[in-house]
């Protein structure tokens, strides 16, 4: 670790428990619900997103018309 890059960041708690994916690869999070999810780079604690999943019809999380 080099501490001037990490500044003040904390990893989540999750990293402890979390597996490895090496450097360079893809992965698939599948079932992630409509919303805002945040993830951390466990290694890099600087490195953070969010990604935002939409309902694929434009506002109805299960489909459907009422």
């Amino acid at each position: 670790m080099i501490a001037p890059l990490n500044g003040t960041l904390v990893p989540a708690p999750e990293c402890a428990a979390a597996a490895a994916l090496p450097a360079g690869t893809k992965t698939e999070v599948p079932g992630l619900a409509v919303g805002n999810h945040k993830f951390q780079c466990c290694i890099h604690p600087w490195m953070r997103m969010l990604v935002k999943v939409e309902a694929e019809d434009g506002g109805e999380e299960h489909g459907g018309h009422h």
